[in-house]
């Protein structure tokens, strides 16, 4: 399997983390190693991020810099979308709708929104599932992003996780 990108969100299963002074190392199924400073502000919010996917053996959402370093976590769960409603309760987002995970609202300023809008459709069409990546904000939980995975991560990340998607 190839290492994640940087520059957005990525799934991956946590497979160890080590704490060291400055820095805790998040070893991953795909054999890379990344890094998550501990000196950041939110370091404690990712670092439980990380440890309940390791714990839980079930992957999370992942934000890497260009240095590879981890600037975010978030919830990661595989589902299939159901629709999208556009006259949301509150202006400026709409809800996506999935078939065991509820609905979430997405931001319609999301700099990956019309992606995420095209993917929504095209899994309704192809009845395919997606990775959903959520976290929580200000105004509750909220889509990022939405992610259709290569046939062979997808199958990988279910086997290797606690999903009973497998």
């Amino acid at each position: 399997m190839p290492a994640l990108a940087a520059g957005g969100w990525s799934i991956a299963l946590v497979e160890s983390l080590t704490d060291t002074e400055t820095e805790t190392l998040a070893k991953l199924h795909v054999g890379q190693v990344v890094q998550l400073d501990r000196h950041r502000p939110d370091w404690p919010g990712i670092r439980e991020r990380l440890k309940d996917g390791n714990r839980r053996q079930i992957p999370v959402g992942i934000w890497l810099d260009q240095e590879g370093r981890i600037t975010a976590a978030a919830w990661a769960e595989r589902d299939f979308l159901l629709n999208v409603l556009e006259q949301g309760p509150r202006p400026g987002w709409v809800w996506v709708y999935f078939a065991t995970g509820g609905s979430y609202a997405l931001r319609r300023s999301n700099p990956d929104y019309h992606r995420i809008i095209a993917t929504v459709q095209h899994c309704r069409e192809t009845r395919s599932p997606a990775w959903m990546v959520t976290t929580q904000g200000a105004d509750g939980i909220e889509l990022v992003d939405l992610r259709v995975l290569p046939t062979e991560e997808d199958d990988l990340l279910c086997r290797l996780g606690n999903l009973g998607w497998a």
